[in-house]
């Protein structure tokens, strides 16, 4: 246990409140994850935790290591207790639960990802909202999607904000981050169908098979996709809309196929 920090101006605190910013997230390779909830995801995840810093007038830092962490990585862990108002430095928005973890960023490549013999993968192009890969991995874990791939990725995937809308559950799913013809590649190798959502398209996703190894392919609202995607050689698929909407939010669009996946599997 650390001695207790209650100054603003501390050091250490100093270079935890850059992690607010990607560029710092990158360059540390480490980022925050607030909120008890997310903590515990993360840790079931397999996420490692480097430091816990916590509200010492609120939370009992040992108790709450030796609740989310096996006894092997709480050794590891460094245990900060600091005032509630040096925490409220590095809290994300108004909630307070009066706990923040730091945590070494994962390799997030392709070839790491363990796939079942039958995959079910979501890959989004170009976003540029965390919330919304947050909100698609929340609908992910719950529709029991086997992976999610974010191709040419236009934000932070640790963004606090896709943690936050995910409820932690980002930590709950295998992610990968790639090029489009990275991902194009690995899922042909792999012997993985390419579904790719188009407003063009002639099929709709409940005319589609989506019960054999499948992925699943959307672009942003704003950036649409990355051209590799808009070969006519990979399967497009649509979800029909009234003539006065062109197009849905991702994460609405992510939710309808794979919970359309999902029943063609689950029959």
């Amino acid at each position: 246990m650390q001695p207790l920090i209650f100054s603003s101006q501390n050091p250490r605190l100093k270079n935890l409140v850059k992690l607010r910013d990607a560029k710092h997230r990158r360059q540390q390779g480490r980022f925050l994850i607030d909120g008890i909830r997310e903590i515990a995801h993360a840790c079931r995840g397999g996420i490692a935790i480097e430091e816990i810093w916590f509200d010492n007038d609120r939370i009992d830092g040992i108790e709450f290591t030796e609740t989310h962490l096996s006894p092997q990585r709480q050794a590891a862990v460094m245990l900060q207790p600091v005032t509630s108002e040096v925490l409220a430095k590095l809290e994300y928005g108004e909630r307070s639960e009066g706990v923040i973890a730091v945590a070494k960023t994962p390799n997030l490549k392709l070839g790491n990802l363990v796939l079942p013999s039958v995959p079910l993968i979501v890959v989004l192009d170009r976003v540029e909202k965390p919330g919304n890969i947050g909100a698609v991995c929340r609908t992910a874990v719950a529709a029991n999607i086997s992976a999610l791939v974010l191709s040419e990725c236009l934000c932070d995937v640790f963004n606090p904000n896709a943690i936050r809308s995910s409820l932690g559950h980002l930590f709950s799913l295998p992610i990968a981050v790639a090029s489009a013809s990275e991902t194009i590649s690995f899922l042909k190798q792999n012997n993985i169908a390419i579904k790719v959502a188009r407003v063009q398209a002639e099929r709709h996703h409940w005319d589609t098979d989506l019960r054999s190894a499948t992925a699943i392919v959307l672009g942003s609202e704003a950036a649409g996709l990355e051209k590799d995607w808009l070969s006519p050689a990979l399967s497009g698929i649509k979800i029909p809309m009234h003539s006065k909407v062109d197009s849905l939010n991702v994460s609405v669009s992510a939710a309808i196929l794979m919970y359309e996946a999902m029943r063609q599997r689950s029959g």
